[in-house]
């Protein structure tokens, strides 16, 4: 919070103040609780897993 401005974001992982350009994927208190992958795999040990994220914006007008 910055008295004047208010709440403002902030990107650790970037040591910047965020912007345009970052996309608010999860809030919370503690980063702890919102971790960017969680979860987990059963299966055979040589199975190698992978991961594969799209993110799809959508420019809403108000």
């Amino acid at each position: 919070y910055l008295p004047g401005t208010g709440w403002k974001g902030f990107d650790p992982t970037a040591g910047q103040v965020t912007g345009n350009q970052h996309i608010a994927v999860a809030v919370a208190r503690n980063p702890e609780a919102v971790p960017p992958v969680s979860g987990s795999f059963i299966g055979p040990a040589l199975v190698m897993p992978s991961l594969i994220v799209n993110v799809q914006v959508n420019l809403l007008r108000s």
